[in-house]
């Protein structure tokens, strides 16, 4: 129940949620391009990065000095099924 607690915790951002829309429109992204794309600091978009993987929804692999950052689809499809038999009893 915790995983599913933090996942909607994440995902109850509107900011985190565009970043998610992104990430599985474009199969991932750098943070550099994210930021280009929501037109928000830096600062302020590591934040709902930090979030996001806080809650294992996103995964991210360091390419030299940037960052590039995938959803989890795995990892959420796992938690979201976990909720929908819990819808289904």
């Amino acid at each position: 129940m915790q995983e599913l607690a933090m996942v909607f915790a994440a995902l109850g951002n509107e900011v985190r949620l565009k970043i998610v829309e992104m990430l599985l429109k474009n199969d991932g992204m750098f943070c550099s391009e994210i930021v280009n794309e929501l037109h928000l600091s830096q600062p302020t978009v590591s934040h709902h990065l930090k979030e996001l993987r806080r809650a294992n929804i996103i995964t991210y692999k360091k390419e030299g000095t940037l960052i590039f950052y995938q959803v989890n689809k795995e990892y959420l499809y796992e938690v979201l099924s976990k909720f929908m038999k819990l819808l289904k009893k």
